[in-house]
């Protein structure tokens, strides 16, 4: 991959992972299905793609 598409995709990544930490710490519906027991995986996997960057 060349420097230019290592560096687009780095930064996808960052995004991806900005997303999961917003739906964590954010999200009031997620809170709410944590809070209720119910495993991050199974609230963060339908909305997010399978990599991130943190």
């Amino acid at each position: 991959m060349t420097g230019r598409g290592e560096y687009h995709l780095q930064q996808r990544l960052r995004v991806h992972g900005q997303l999961a930490q917003w739906g964590l710490l954010e999200d009031e519906g997620m809170r709410f299905g944590l809070d209720k027991g119910l495993p991050p995986e199974a609230l963060l996997g339908p909305i997010l793609p399978p990599l991130a960057a943190f």
